[in-house]
Order: structure tokens, then C-alpha cells, then sequence
């Protein structure tokens, strides 16, 4: 079975994007969401870049047949059909059709975004660089749908371009070259200027999110009360200000640069306009002639600025497009793992995924890490190193020791949300984790409950069963938060009793509970772990603490230090040796609780 690599420690350097990477993927997007009307669109736009040949040849028989007093109805029938296939094909692309490919790549895209950041490896989640490509998601899902319509828009307009051009050779070939020439240095601007600006979008990503932040903290996404008690609104205006103030500089920097650009190509297309028009003059033939002539090179002229916006924006379409394929890229293929998964890495550095492994023993670990070294991207020190730690059926097993000394990187490293530097890694193939920052859904506590295993959402006496558990006196259809009419906001200690069944209710069989009771008042957390055993039975448990009282019901307890496990043993045990870590941070724990 094929095992991704750890993302972070892949990331490689800036490489050069593959030319018109993203437009090829927004158009193999377009082209298996909707065939039939990419079809449909590709015919319209054929027939409206045609149109100007009807046009240019119906004025040229209309007023060679004026001035030789012949029937004028050839020539104004060609004008009629060159004017009715463009006001046709905008009605008919850009209404019915249009509407139906967007929603066709709307549900298209949206189920593989979601299924991506479901999947993708977990050092991503957590890497700033990562976090930037995300906030662009939705970018490079109106980019997919956009680009569409600018390609389409761009093939119609070079059409008319070209079949003028080939119109315009008739009347002078070097009228025409001079035409030509005068397109060139507005689409190479145009091409420049939009990467010019994707490099502008792209260093002040950063400073967009941090001021999206800031503005979220007043908005409701911060704490409300501590913004009242302790009146930091003002400084995070200034912050804000200061943030969104950078970024604005920025681009109208880029702004100023650019309307200066456009302007010195517009002067030098002009005068080849200009040349061309001259050449045209010059040129003894007839009214007809002439006329259409000259209704060709202000049709060339009106083109050239269409052609430099569709290049711009087909260019930042394309960027944003690769962005989203690159997002993509990340999530893995949702698959169940029938057995427990081991994760290493080769002798070379390349992660090679090792035959599946029996199902586990009541004597066998259920979770385990063998010799495991990882380092979070950016960091230099490893933050478990040479690390061996395992789990078993039955089994309660509590990771205790100083802050940073690499508990919350094994307990990832044993969910398989890491993959390791070095070592093995036996994953389990299910698990449930209550962890410390838990998740608050604006949902009914059924559904916060029921998340837990999302196959049995709907059965709302298990819901109550797994809430009467945890002492939770909430009705499964009670909704919770201000979100949802009629939501009440539960406190913080309800939250974790939530966040507490929920992991309870999902029946896995490693239970991963990251400071259970951290929210919980004392009656309610000696309550908790004096009935822990019952609610626990049958499953591997895995308690990440600091509260060394609550670690003396664990089987075995592991002490962290440096990313290594120091001492493991019972509570007896480790307590025997005095002068171990343990025995130092239990006598200072329980010296300040007397």
C-alpha cells in the first residue's frame, strides 16, 4: 500500500511552475465536468470569431454595389449575420450554459477540496508556507470556473484579430504587418504585468492572513470578555491598520508601475495603428476597399486592449488554478485500513510503506514506536529522538513529563498524523482523541456526540447514553452555540464533557484523551476517573497529563524528557526512585496541593 511522504520534510525548494500548469488543469476540470457544453461553448465561440469576416466583406460589397448602383442586399445580408452570431452567442454562452458549467464545476471541485484537507499529511496543517497556498483556495476554485469564460473570450478575440488581419492583407501587406506588430508589445506587457503582480499577491499572503486575523479577533472570533476586561480593541485596530496598511502599499506600488507600462505600450501600438491606417490611405483603390480597409484597422485597434486583459487575467487564472491543482495534490485517496499500518522510513530516506501486519493480540501492542526521530519543519533539534514507546489492548499508559519534552509529537506520531524521520511507526487502525484544545461545534450535543462515528449519527438514544456518561444533563436535541436559533452556550467544562463522549461514543479501540479533565471542577473530575476503568474497558488508553494524581490509575507511565522517554513504570515504581524525575515533579506537585 502506498504511504505519503511527510510533507513538511519533502518540501522542496521553490521550483519553476510548469508553463500554463494551472490553465491545463482547469481546463481538464472543465472538460471531464462538462463535455458536452465545453463542445457547445467551443462551437460559439468558432462562430463569433468568424463574425468579423462577415462584417468586413458585407461593407465591402455594400458600398462597391452603392457607388456601381447594384443590389445592395449580399453585402447586407452579410452584415446582418456578422452582428446577429455575436449578440446570439452572448445571450446563449453567457446565460443558460454559463450557469450550468459553473455549477458543474462547483460540485465538481468543492467534494475533492474537502476530501483534500481531510486527507492531507498533518505537518501541513501546521507550516505557515502551507497555510498561505490554503488561503487561496477558493481563489483557485473561481479560477477554474473564470478561466473558462477568459479562454473562451481570448479564442473569440484572436479569431477576430486573425480573420481581420487576413481580411486587412487584401487591402495592404504591410498595413496588416504594422497591425500586427502593434498587438505585440500590449499582450508581452500584459503577460509581465500579471506575474508581476501574482509575486506582489504572493509575498504579501502573510500579511493578509495576520490582518484577517486581527480583524477577526473584534469581529467574534476572538474572546469577547477579555477584549472588555482588559480594552485591547484599540491596539488591535492599530495592529490591523498597520498589517492592511503594508498590504495596500504594496499594490499601489504595483499600480503605478503598471499604469506607466500600459501607457508607453499604448503610445507604441498607436503609432503602428497610425502607420498602418496611412498605409491603408495611400493605397489607390476602391471606396469599398478602402473603407473596409480602415473599419478593419479600428476593429485591430479596439481588439488590442480585450487581448491584453484576457492574457492578464487567462495569467492570474493560471496561477491560482495551479495553486488549487497543487492543494490538491496534498490529500491522500480515503481508503479504510483493515489493519494496523506501519510507517518507515527507508534506508535511502524515502518512506516505504512494510507488509500489513497480523491484526493485534491481547499481548501485542496496538500502537507502537520503534526507534523514532522527527524534527518539525524549520526546526533543528529533533523533537523526539531515537524514541521507542508502546500500547497494548487493555492497557493504560500515561505520558507525563515537562512541557515541550515531545508527549503531543509521539501521541501524533502513534495516530499516523507524522510520519516519522527515522524508525518505524505502528499505527492503529482506529482511534478517538478528546485532546486538550477540543472542538466546539455549532451543532445539537447529538451531533457533537455522534461526530465521534459519523456512520451512527442519527441514533439519538446512543447520543444520550454517551452524554449521561460524562454527567452532561444537555438533551440530544439541544443546539449549541449562538449560531443556531434557540443555541445555548455551554461552558467550557461542558464543552470537554463533549468533547469527552465523543471520543467514548466512537468505540475505537485506542482512546487518546490529552488532559480529559483540564475544564472539569474537581467533584466532576473525581467523579470521571473513579468510574475511568468501566468507561475504558476493553480498549488501549493513552493519557497525556500533568497531573500526576490523575496518572497513578494508569497501567504504566512513561516520563518524557528531551524528546526521549527517561523512566517508565507504575506509580509505585517510578515513585521508589527519589531521585527520578517523576519522584521530583510528583513532590513538587503535591508539596504546593497540601
Amino acid at each position: 500500500m502506498s504511504i505519503p511522504s511527510h510533507a513538511s520534510r519533502q518540501e522542496e525548494a521553490p521550483r519553476r511552475r510548469a508553463r500554463f500548469g494551472g490553465l491545463r488543469f482547469a481546463f481538464g476540470v472543465v472538460f471531464r465536468a462538462a463535455p458536452g457544453l465545453l463542445a457547445l461553448d467551443g462551437c460559439i465561440t468558432l462562430a463569433e470569431a468568424l463574425a468579423p469576416l462577415a462584417l468586413l466583406e458585407g461593407t465591402r460589397r455594400l458600398l462597391t454595389a452603392l457607388t456601381a448602383g447594384q443590389s445592395p442586399w449580399p453585402g447586407l445580408l452579410l452584415l446582418a449575420l456578422g452582428e446577429a452570431i455575436p449578440a446570439f452567442g452572448s445571450r446563449v454562452l453567457y446565460g443558460p450554459i454559463g450557469t450550468a458549467l459553473s455549477h458543474r464545476l462547483e460540485a465538481e471541485l468543492r467534494p475533492r477540496v474537502l476530501a483534500a484537507l481531510a486527507t492531507m499529511p498533518w505537518a501541513r496543517i501546521e507550516d505557515p508556507r502551507a497555510q498561505d497556498q490554503l488561503a487561496r483556495v477558493d481563489d483557485g476554485i473561481a479560477a477554474v470556473d473564470v478561466a473558462h469564460d477568459s479562454a473562451s473570450a481570448f479564442v473569440r478575440d484572436v479569431g477576430r484579430v486573425l480573420s481581420t488581419l487576413g481580411f486587412l492583407t487584401i487591402v495592404s501587406r504591410w498595413a496588416a504587418l504594422c497591425a500586427a506588430a502593434g498587438l505585440v508589445p500590449v499582450v508581452v506587457l500584459q503577460r509581465r504585468t500579471a506575474a508581476a503582480w501574482e509575486g506582489v499577491r504572493l509575498a504579501q499572503l502573510p500579511a493578509r492572513r495576520r490582518a484577517g486575523y486581527l480583524f477577526g479577533l473584534l469581529a467574534g472570533g476572538g474572546n469577547p470578555a477579555e477584549v472588555r476586561v482588559f480594552g485591547y480593541a484599540a491596539y488591535v485596530r492599530k495592529r490591523w491598520r498597520a498589517a492592511f496598511s503594508g498590504v495596500q502599499g504594496a499594490e499601489l506600488r504595483q499600480q503605478a508601475r503598471t499604469a506607466l507600462r500600459e501607457q508607453i505600450a499604448g503610445v507604441f501600438g498607436t503609432a503602428l495603428i497610425l502607420a498602418a491606417a496611412a498605409l491603408v490611405l495611400v493605397r489607390h483603390g476602391g471606396a469599398g476597399t478602402t473603407a473596409s480597409g480602415l473599419w478593419a484597422l479600428l476593429t485591430v485597434f479596439q481588439q488590442t486592449s480585450d487581448l491584453g486583459f484576457w492574457v492578464a487575467s487567462l495569467s492570474e487564472q493560471d496561477a491560482s488554478a495551479a495553486n488549487l491543482a497543487r492543494v490538491l495534490s496534498w490529500g491522500r485517496p480515503l481508503r479504510p485500513w483493515p489493519r494496523p499500518r506501519r510507517l518507515r522510513r527507508g534506508a535511502r530516506g524515502a518512506r516505504t510503506p512494510a507488509l500489513p501486519q497480523p491484526a493485534p493480540t491481547a499481548d501485542g501492542p496496538l500502537a507502537a514506536l520503534r526507534a523514532v526521530t522527527f524534527t518539525y519543519p524549520g526546526g533543528s533539534t529533533p523533537a523526539v529522538r531515537d524514541l521507542s514507546l508502546a500500547v497494548r489492548v487493555g492497557e493504560c499508559l500515561a505520558l507525563v513529563g515537562p512541557n515541550g519534552s515531545g508527549k503531543s509529537t509521539a501521541v501524533k506520531l502513534l495516530l499516523g498524523l507524522l510520519l516519522p524521520d527515522a524508525g518505524e511507526a505502528v499505527v492503529a487502525r482506529r482511534a478517538a482523541v478528546a485532546f486538550q484544545d477540543f472542538g466546539r461545534y455549532a451543532l445539537t450535543a447529538a451531533d457533537n456526540v455522534g461526530l465521534g462515528r459519523p456512520s451512527q449519527m442519527s441514533s439519538r438514544p446512543r447520543a444520550a447514553s454517551a452524554l449521561a456518561e460524562v454527567g452532561l444533563a444537555l438533551a440530544p436535541a439541544q443546539p449549541l452555540g449562538l449560531r443556531l436559533r434557540g443555541g445555548v452556550t455551554p461552558s467550557g467544562g461542558q464543552w470537554q464533557r463533549l468533547a469527552l463522549a465523543r471520543a467514548l461514543r466512537s468505540g475505537a479501540p485506542l482512546l487518546v484523551l490529552d488532559e480529559p479533565t483540564a475544564a472539569l471542577d474537581p467533584l466532576a473530575e473525581s467523579r470521571l476517573y473513579a468510574d475511568f476503568r468501566r468507561l475504558a474497558a476493553g480498549r488501549a488508553v493513552l493519557l497525556v497529563t500533568h497531573r500526576l494524581a490523575a496518572a497513578r490509575i494508569a497501567d504504566r507511565i512513561a516520563v518524557f524528557a528531551d524528546g526521549s522517554v527517561m523512566q517508565s513504570g507504575s506509580h509505585a515504581d517510578l515513585l521508589a526512585d527519589g531521585d527520578g524525575l517523576y519522584a521530583r515533579m510528583w513532590t513538587a506537585q503535591s508539596g504546593w496541593a497540601q
